[in-house]
């Protein structure tokens, strides 16, 4: 009897296309945290001592948080799966 089962190969992209998805998204997440440390330090220290320089260095640091929290919305949208309607759909009015 034959079944329905997708190829081992298929199953094994898909899970390696998932893996990849995983540890990226974990990168980008990460990398915020570690992008929010500096703007916490800094930002207590300006108030602690109300110096312009450190008032200056906070908003460069939080100008790479938000760079970072940039990353992970693009990354969403860059793994996302395919929509396999479009594709069908442009497959049709290729033929």
């Amino acid at each position: 009897m034959l079944e329905n089962k997708p190829t081992t190969a298929v199953t094994e992209a898909l899970t390696q296309s998932e893996e990849y998805a995983y540890w990226v998204r974990l990168a980008a997440i990460t990398s915020s945290l570690v992008a929010l440390t500096p703007v916490v330090i800094k930002f207590y220290a300006w108030l602690v001592s109300d110096s312009s320089a450190i008032l200056a260095s906070t908003t460069d640091s939080i100008l790479d948080l938000f760079a970072s929290v940039m990353n992970i919305v693009i990354l969403r949208f860059a793994l996302a799966p395919e929509m396999m309607s479009i594709n069908l759909a442009m497959v049709k009015q290729r033929v």
